[in-house]
């Protein structure tokens, strides 16, 4: 059976200042009333059980608050813990990835460049297709044509 917003708001209450979401009630031996809702997930997002059903807790936050299931939830300040109301927004894929971490392997330190032969090279992703964006001669100036194209 899919969460209602009456049921969520039944069982749940949040916090919108501190981004902490409670047990209005107890629940089995774990869930107790006013304790924090969330264990972590494998990708550092907080995660819960509510009537046999696994939900990321700000994905659970926004339907709390508004009442519909959102498409994507980006943390805007990039750390998945923070569920401040303030730090979490409704938004498609593409904003979704733009505001994402560089990647650990990066060579640069940039996120969009990476090094080819002697050059840096600066790419961002658009519409599902990679987007050239030129060659450089320093990693600081692909950086900087990354930085624009994604303004």
């Amino acid at each position: 059976m899919k969460l209602t917003w009456r049921r969520a708001r039944e069982l749940l209450d949040y916090e919108p200042a501190t981004g902490f979401l409670r047990w209005k009630v107890n629940k089995g031996s774990t869930a107790r009333k006013g304790g924090i809702v969330g264990s972590p997930h494998c990708q550092g997002y907080l995660q819960c059980g509510v009537d046999e059903q696994k939900y990321l807790v700000h994905r659970l936050i926004w339907f709390w608050m508004t009442g519909e299931w959102p498409q994507e939830i980006d943390h805007r300040n990039r750390v998945k813990t923070d569920n401040r109301w303030k730090n979490l927004r409704s938004t498609d894929h593409f904003i979704n990835c733009q505001n994402s971490n560089m990647r650990v392997d990066s060579v640069s330190g940039f996120k969009g460049v990476s090094r080819k032969r002697s050059r840096w090279r600066a790419r961002i992703r658009r519409n599902g297709r990679d987007w050239a964006l030129g060659s450089f001669a320093t990693r600081e100036e692909a950086a900087a044509a990354y930085a624009e194209a994604a303004r």
